[in-house]
């Protein structure tokens, strides 16, 4: 089957995206993957990521490094500005789709060049041109959900219309899906729970093994050490895109000083200056200011081993909105795939995958640093139960929580699809009529 995935974000900056498209190519389909480049910041990360795919990719040019695409971007931006003024009398016509999705006749051009039997979109932006490129060629679409888009924004200054067009465009396309998956059974839920549509398939956003070849085993890591119990440092790890005031760092910082063993933390991921410097001035007022260390990004695909380096993952994710809440983070597969040893927020998106680990997770409520410190001080008297815990996640993420295995699901549910639509009509619409 011709399988088109559509993503606003380039493959750099959405390893799920590269993930289905590398498994669905595999299992024998015709694969091609069309985003948007609007910034010349991750070229050089997608050119090593493409080397030696199986399928091929386009992206629509709204880079300001070029006459066309300069133009393509200031045309957007007032386009996009001028129907939201519309939309706030009326969402009909196409007014929503243009209101929200600033690169949708651009993507929707590139994605038309070849025609598919099956587009899947990737983020809500990208669901409306699915939709209109099935139409036009009479195919079928699917949506995977990586994120709650109804109640998805931090705290703070919000904008009341984008509120309300995520919530249409979304009650508008995912019924009419043929296929949906998402992050989590907690998101899973909540989807079902909002929009009465068919429960999407889930994929959790765990690694490949092969992502792991570069790392050692707990064992083999534990066996270079010679330090005594008690002098013992140890090491967590936090990894994200960018890094956050509200994403649960704080947490730690404060447990720091309580932990009977020092543990350096590294943050690894974008950081503007203010957020360094806020992070560092609790650190400082807690006196451990000297502990806290910042990383770059590197690419997806050195995370684990990465991440090998260290004792503990962290996975702190707070109850700011229902995204935080339900989602189950890649950093938390991550953590799994190198070996290290747990320590997660109890939310349910967490809870699910924490139960199935058991007692070598470190799992406490957000906000909760003595319990925190009294679970990890637990883990740290003991050493061989460090060992322990960081084995139980290394034997987890290759038993349970690997892409090996997720992928599979994928395919079956679109091997299923692809036998099912064959007697499909084509379309009758024009690129013109959208």
């Amino acid at each position: 089957m011709r399988i088109c995935i559509i993503n606003h974000l380039s493959p750099s900056c959405n390893p799920r995206t590269v993930k289905e498209a590398d498994a669905l190519a595999d299992a024998g389909h015709d694969v091609r993957v069309v985003s948007v480049n609007n910034s010349s910041s991750t070229d050089s990360a997608d050119s090593r990521l493409l080397q030696g795919r199986q399928w091929r990719y386009e992206a629509a040019n709204y880079s300001r490094k070029d006459f066309r695409g300069t133009a393509r971007w200031l045309t957007s931006g007032l386009s996009t500005r001028m129907y939201r003024r519309i939309a706030a009398v009326s969402f009909e016509s196409g007014i929503a789709e243009r209101a929200f999705c600033r690169f949708r006749m651009g993507q929707l051009k590139s994605v038309m060049r070849e025609p598919a039997d099956m587009y899947i979109a990737h983020n809500l932006p990208s669901l409306p041109v699915a939709a209109a490129a099935a139409a036009v060629g009479g195919a079928i679409w699917g949506f995977d959900i990586e994120d709650y888009h109804l109640d998805e924004d931090s705290p703070g200054p919000f904008d009341p219309l984008s509120i309300r067009l995520k919530a249409y465009l979304m009650g508008k396309y995912l019924p009419q899906c043929s296929h949906s998956s998402t992050t989590s059974e907690a998101m899973a839920d909540a989807i079902v729970d909002s929009l009465h549509v068919q429960r999407p398939l889930v994929l959790y956003n765990a690694f490949p093994l092969s992502s792991a070849a570069g790392a050692a085993s707990p064992e083999k890591r534990e066996a270079s050490h010679c330090h005594s119990a008690a002098a013992r440092v140890y090491e967590a790890y936090w990894v994200s895109q960018v890094i956050g005031l509200d994403r649960g760092i704080q947490d730690f910082i404060r447990a720091m000083p309580g932990f009977r063993n020092r543990i350096n933390l590294h943050l690894r991921g974008r950081v503007k200056e203010a957020t360094r410097g806020n992070l560092m001035e609790l650190a400082g007022v807690m006196g451990v200011a000297d502990r806290l260390f910042f990383h770059e990004q590197i690419h997806a695909e050195d995370l684990v081993t990465d991440a090998s380096r260290f004792d503990f993952g962290l996975a702190l994710e707070q109850p700011i909105n229902t995204t935080r809440r339900v989602t189950t983070t890649n950093k938390f597969f991550v953590d799994l795939m190198a070996g290290l040893v747990p320590i997660m927020t109890d939310t349910p998106g967490q809870r699910e995958v924490g139960k199935e680990i058991g007692s070598s997770c470190v799992i406490y409520q957000p906000g909760d640093t003595e319990s925190l410190i009294a679970k990890v001080n637990r883990l740290l008297a003991y050493p061989e139960r460090m060992l322990q815990a960081k084995n139980d996640a290394w034997e987890a993420a290759r038993a349970r929580f690997c892409w090996d295995i997720e992928k599979g699901k994928l395919i079956s549910r679109i091997g299923e699809i692809a036998k099912s639509s064959k007697d499909k009509h084509r379309g009758t619409k024009t690129l013109e009529d959208l």
